[in-house]
C-alpha cells in the first residue's frame, strides 16, 4: 500500500527517530490498531494507527 506523506518530514523522522514513513504501509502486513481520528473536525476522515515496526511500537497519525 502507498501511504502519502511529507518527504521533509520524512528526512527529519528518519534523522531523529530512526523511522522511515516510507515503510508506513508495512502496517497493513502485520498485527495492528486504526481507528478513526475523532480529536478534531480535519475536513476528511483521518485514522490513527498503532504497530510494532523493528519492535518499536510506533502511532500513525
Amino acid at each position: 500500500m502507498q501511504v502519502e506523506f511529507d518527504p521533509e518530514k520524512r528526512i527529519l523522522t528518519l534523522a531523529e527517530r530512526g523511522l522511515d514513513m516510507a515503510r508506513a504501509g508495512e502496517i497493513f502486513l502485520e498485527d495492528h490498531l486504526t481507528i478513526l481520528d475523532t480529536r478534531k473536525d480535519y475536513g476528511e476522515e483521518c485514522f490513527i494507527s498503532v504497530l510494532f515496526l523493528d519492535n518499536r511500537m510506533v502511532f500513525l497519525a
